[in-house]
């Protein structure tokens, strides 16, 4: 199931993934119990990184939660690190902002508890903060420079390791162009 969101995903086909997953989403509902964490949070968190880039952001909440929820699980730290980032943003962009100001700070504490905080995850943080301090006329110009920045480190080695998971900074230019991210693709049908 795992491998087969993440080829939808990285060839653009979001219309036969949505197919695909409303087929066989009963299927893991069905087996789930029976699945191993690593495998069933990886597919979570493919399955709110699509619901996030198609705009379905409850839904994408819905499967961020489950792996955050969690705290017995700490077997993927790849995964873990990535889906607060993501949930930041999920809850951007529903406009909960007195939870998007506590789970900033939890991020923050979270990342550097495990003595690891890249730049890309200190500047989207960094970005968050900002934005419960400014008014609405700032956004842009925050969003011109994270985007920038993400641009930036995404093309150095040991900072561009985060963009393995999730684009910030393609979140950022679908923010400036008023689109969802998968806007910004073009379609494939494989």
């Amino acid at each position: 199931m795992n491998l087969r969101i993440e080829v939808y995903l990285l060839k653009n086909s979001f219309d036969l993934c949505l197919k695909w997953i409303n087929k066989n989403k009963n299927e893991l509902i069905k087996f789930e119990a029976f699945i191993s964490k690593p495998f069933l949070y990886e597919c979570y968190f493919l399955l709110a990184k699509f619901y996030f880039i198609t705009g379905d952001y409850k839904l994408a909440l819905k499967y961020s939660n489950k792996i955050i929820n969690d705290i017995d699980f700490k077997l993927r730290a790849d995964i873990l690190s990535v889906i607060r980032l993501l949930n930041l943003l999920i809850h951007f962009e529903l406009n909960n902002d007195f939870t998007l100001k506590y789970l900033t700070k939890n991020t923050l504490n979270y990342l550097k508890s495990k003595k690891r905080l890249y730049k890309v995850e200190d500047e989207l943080i960094r970005f968050m903060k900002h934005q419960q301090k400014s008014k609405i006329g700032f956004l842009e110009d925050d969003l011109k420079q994270l985007r920038e920045q993400m641009h930036f480190w995404k093309s150095q080695d040991f900072e561009s390791i985060p963009f393995s998971k999730f684009d910030f900074g393609m979140w950022a230019q679908a923010r400036l162009n008023k689109v969802l991210i998968c806007d910004l693709y073009p379609q494939t049908n494989l």
